[in-house]
């Protein structure tokens, strides 16, 4: 379930055909993600397409995530080294995407009302009122001149307001709709210190499945030259289908 949104999600297991947008992306990574969603994922129990420029843009990141999740599990690992100079001992990390989630859950922010237009909020001592980003403000926003001001005259009224009721108004935001992306803390241990790493999960769950999908190209010619299939046919079976006849090939392959 996304956690602003609280739309439900299933995602259904990727073909060759979903891989490849990942492996032959064009334009920004927004656009992947949104093109590889309405491929992928549908609401959950009625299997409808899901609106993905009505979600709110911050969600991106959680619907990358949840794509993760169903691809290749709840558990991200990766490494690094100790920031410590005196150290840098090489550090495996782990956690986990729902815990993730649950610790950047939406929150109430004082001060902040419904406003009377539905999906707006208002300042309850007034002079301002906003509405969330959505992904369709992001994706238009991309090629504005100036991505903020793009977004500040679609989402404030007004557009212009003070400093002070600017800052209120990006709290505010931040609380309904939090951003995922931001610190990591991991524990050294070798030292024993604190060691932060900055998580992008759209851009980190991208590159993670563009990993994973890198064999493509290999299990397509090996099927292919193995049993002569299109690679139409063979781009549309399921991945773990597809690697189970490539693992079969390899193994057929190797000299007794």
């Amino acid at each position: 379930m996304l956690p602003v949104s609280a739309a439900a999600l299933q995602v259904r297991e990727a073909t060759g055909e979903d891989e490849l947008t990942v492996l032959e992306p064009a334009g920004h990574p927004v656009a992947t993600l949104l093109r590889l969603a309405s491929r992928l994922a549908a609401a959950s129990g009625t299997g409808e397409q899901v609106t993905w420029d009505e979600l709110p843009a911050a969600e991106l990141a959680a619907v990358a995530l949840a794509i993760r999740q169903a691809w290749l599990g709840d558990i991200i690992r990766t490494d690094g080294f100790c920031a410590d100079p005196a150290c840098r001992e090489p550090m495996d990390i782990a956690f986990a995407i729902s815990t993730y989630l649950v610790h950047h859950r939406p929150r109430p922010y004082r001060g902040v009302r419904p406003a009377p237009e539905a999906g707006w909020y208002e300042l309850a001592d007034g002079g301002a009122s906003f509405r969330l980003p959505t992904a369709g403000d992001l994706r238009a926003a991309v090629g504005a001149p100036d991505p903020e001001l793009f977004l500040r005259q679609r989402c404030v009224r007004p557009a212009s307001v003070p400093a002070p009721m600017a800052r209120k108004i990006s709290r505010a935001m931040h609380a309904i709709s939090p951003s995922l992306n931001g610190p990591v803390t991991a524990q050294c241990p070798a030292c024993g210190g604190s060691v932060v790493f900055q998580f992008d999960p759209l851009t980190y769950a991208l590159a993670e499945l563009r990993d994973a999908a890198s064999g493509l190209y290999e299990e397509v010619q090996l099927i292919a030259s193995a049993f002569g299939w299109r690679e139409h046919d063979i781009l549309a079976m399921p991945r773990r289908r597809r690697a189970r006849y490539a693992e079969l090939i390899r193994d057929h392959s190797v000299p007794a």
